[in-house]
């Protein structure tokens, strides 16, 4: 018969340490965490070996009393609980562990000052026993120290990484918690170099040395490409910064969110940046973002997660709301702007190729070889005949590059109709100020060519712009279907043939329930028996979609949720897959009419700065930029 025993105290500390400190990141984030509830101006950190071998952490707080500092490494001591109420936390420790944990598997030093005091003390811990306290030299504050992590739990030490890598997710920590508290002044440094350093600011600049902070983290040109976020529902706040759609990440690591001043990573928030960008980013690719929560303590339960970086929310479809709405409001106001990224690339690949190396001349073609001629001599025989007349490209005042020559039959292609129908002149038959000179006042120009039947060149005032036609047409017709289903102006198809969809009983009530939600969209559903609806018409735009599937994922949707807001994602989504097939291809050739009216196009269309998928619809290469490149500036 198996004895049930109660297990030593230290056993008992090292197993809850390992819920609270899994990695040196760990500590700090505890440690710093600390210094920021006692009203911290300034936090110094030092890292030696990753944090393995020593932390050092010191902050200008408010510091412990020597009498307090025997209980400060108790476990479940703290001062932040004042009335012991769990559901209105509003520091960001409050359970007094992770002192307790952390000297129960290092050699932990605590120095301290009490604010007023001119004495400061030291308590010493090794691996779970104290050293009496004795007098240190003074100051200001609190210190920390923090040596041979996890020397007394070697298991644990095998399963972290490299110094190197521990070393990332100690800076990740801190700049969070730096991002979050422009008030307070950060630095972080190593045994061999200084990683970074923040100053204090004021109330009146603390907005621009959070984007300084962000821009640590994220690039420095997430500024310049950053839209700024304001949202208000009832009691919840939302502001923060988000990068343009095509300004975007390959993981997550570049979002970050706070809930009342808590850094967090929760599924459900990330999901929620997500859903907010999905009609603008691709597959794979990650949107970044700096949002702060504000909402009522009461509100959210910060209990949940022995790290505390997960929270659980009351009327979590009102979050999801607000975080969405305002996210995408933010987004519509860009209309059609782009990340300044594609057109910088472009930029510095141009800068790398003009070489004096890899310069041609025309003279050269000249002594070319028979079969170099041939190519030559075929090449230009497309070539428009006031280029050929003119290699130095002297065109004359007001004339950009005229288009290859291109086919009026342009009514005979199924996309057609999104242009006006009328016979129009091509580019090529134009006198050369005929057309375009009273157009480089809209923000994309007036088209001047067409380059490889895929791309528009247009020239605005101060710039150059180079068009994706299919990817700034598939926006168009994208946000032409949205609207027709936000506005209900859709056209209704009845099914010849009924489709009844399978669903267990609680699905088929939650689906029935919101047929009035569906019958906005197009659909007319109704409740079959227990578990299975019928649906009986749909949107003539989905006749090809599985019906059967969209419903399934919509009645599992809304189960998990218990709102019809995953209705409207869902049928947007769809509408993208559409409008990618039923826009201008790459490979059509277009005229100056058609080229001019998509350009006006593109301006006058929410979020046209970017594809369904997240790909730049044009770069805008400003004139200055070019000068460089050709040492005019």
């Amino acid at each position: 018969m198996k004895i049930i025993r109660q297990l030593p105290e230290t056993i008992v500390s090292r197993i809850a340490a390992g819920e609270v400190v899994d990695r040196p990141a760990s500590v700090v984030k505890e440690l710093v965490e600390n210094a920021i509830d006692a009203q911290a101006t300034q936090i110094d950190i030092m890292i030696h070996a990753g944090g393995c071998d020593l932390i050092h952490i010191h902050d200008n707080g408010h510091g412990i009393r020597k009498d307090m500092l025997p209980l400060a490494i108790k476990q479940h001591a703290t001062s932040k609980l004042e009335d012991d109420n769990l559901f209105s936390i509003k520091n960001l420790g409050f359970r007094g562990e992770a002192m307790s944990s952390i000297a129960s598997i290092s050699h932990l030093k605590l120095i301290s000052c009490a604010k007023g005091e001119d004495t400061s003390w030291s308590l010493s811990v090794d691996g779970g026993k104290v050293s009496p306290i004795v007098p240190a030299p003074f100051c200001e504050g609190t210190t920390v120290e923090v040596k041979n992590l996890f020397y007394c739990v070697p298991a644990r030490l095998k399963f972290l990484k490299s110094e190197k890598t521990e070393m990332s997710y100690v800076s990740d920590i801190v700049l969070r918690l730096a991002i979050a508290n422009p008030h307070i002044g950060f630095s972080l440094r190593t045994d061999k170099k200084k990683l970074f350093s923040f100053e204090k600011v004021d109330e009146n600049i603390q907005e621009s040395e959070q984007k300084k902070r962000l821009s640590h983290a994220i690039g420095k040109d997430f500024s310049e490409n950053a839209l700024t976020v304001n949202a208000q529902k009832d009691d919840l706040s939302l502001r923060g910064y988000i990068g343009l759609p095509t300004y975007n990440k390959a993981n997550s690591l570049s979002q970050f969110f706070f809930v009342n001043g808590r850094c967090v990573r929760d599924k459900f928030l990330l999901g929620c940046i997500r859903a907010a960008f999905q009609d603008f980013i691709g597959h794979g690719r990650f949107p970044v973002a700096a949002l702060f929560l504000e909402i009522p303590h009461e509100m959210v339960d910060v209990n949940v997660h022995p790290a505390k970086s997960e929270v659980r929310f009351r009327f979590m479809a009102n979050i999801r709301s607000l975080i969405v709405g305002g996210i995408r409001n933010t987004i519509q106001h860009a209309m059609y702007s782009v990340s300044s990224t594609p057109a910088q690339k472009t930029l510095e690949i141009a800068e790398r190729d003009s070489s004096l190396e890899n310069v041609t001349y025309i003279s050269n073609f000249q002594n070319k070889s028979k079969t170099d001629s041939r190519v030559s001599d075929s090449a230009s025989s497309h070539v428009p005949s006031s280029i050929s007349k003119n290699r130095g490209f002297e065109a004359q005042k007001g004339w950009s590059a005229p288009m290859p020559p291109m086919s009026k039959n342009y009514h005979n292609n199924s996309d057609a109709h999104f242009f006006e129908k009328k016979e129009v002149k091509t580019f090529s038959e134009m006198s050369p100020n005929e057309g375009n000179v009273n157009d480089y006042h809209y923000p994309l120009g007036a088209a001047c060519a067409q380059l490889h039947k895929t791309y528009i060149v247009s020239q605005a005032e101060d710039s150059i712009v180079i068009v994706d036609q299919h990817a700034a047409h598939e926006r168009i017709v994208y946000e032409s279907m949205k609207k027709a289903l936000q506005d209900n102006d859709i056209e209704r198809q009845a099914l010849l043939i009924p489709e009844v969809i399978n669903l267990s009983q609680l699905e088929t009530d939650r689906l029935n329930a919101y047929q009035d939600e569906f019958r906005k969209f197009g659909f007319h559903i109704e409740k079959m028996d227990d578990t299975s609806v019928i649906v009986r018409e749909i949107p003539k735009l989905f006749e090809k979609v599985n019906i059967g599937q969209l419903f399934t994922d919509l009645a599992q949707e809304i189960l998990e949720w218990d709102q019809p807001f995953s209705i409207a994602d869902k049928l947007t989504d769809i509408c993208g897959t559409i409008a990618c097939h039923g826009s201008v291809r790459a490979g059509r050739v277009l005229n100056y009419d058609e080229m001019n009216a998509l350009l006006r196009q593109i301006e006058n269309t929410p979020h046209s700065g970017q594809c369904n998928h997240g790909r730049p619809t044009y770069i805008k290469l400003k004139v200055k930029d070019i000068e460089k490149l050709f040492g005019r500036r």
